[in-house]
């Protein structure tokens, strides 16, 4: 007679246990991905396309977007009232405020202003 124990036993609370971990592990994968897709909604960025794009990547690509938004695209960002890490608004290449072109004045003809276009041919055949 053989009265060792059943083996199966250990399997299935081991099975069990997997079960377990996966359940909890893809719970805390969700927890987070709304998270990041709220954060991403309330965040302020210096181009609004740029907020459109982090939406698209945290909803399309679900715990990995969230991953990759919290690592690159959080510090692009600033909530409403935090001081923005970027201060450069407008983007650079906009004139600086308070910029007036500088024109010819009034009354300057052809070749006063060395940009202006040369003066039309006058051709009478």
């Amino acid at each position: 007679m053989n009265h060792s124990p059943d083996p199966s036993g250990g399997i299935i609370a081991g099975i069990f246990l997997l079960y377990g971990f996966i359940i909890l592990l893809s719970l805390a994968s969700f927890v987070f991905w709304i998270i990041e897709l709220v954060d991403v909604a309330r965040r302020e960025f210096r181009d609004p396309n740029t907020k459109l794009l982090w939406l698209l990547v945290v909803v399309l690509a679900h715990g990995l977007g969230a991953l990759i938004y919290y690592f690159a695209g959080k510090p692009q960002g600033w909530l409403p009232g935090e001081t923005p890490l970027y201060p450069q608004y407008p983007p650079q290449g906009y004139p600086p405020q308070g910029y007036q072109p500088q024109y010819p004045p009034p009354g300057a003809g052809y070749g006063q202003n060395p940009y202006s276009p040369p003066p039309p041919e006058n051709r009478q055949e």
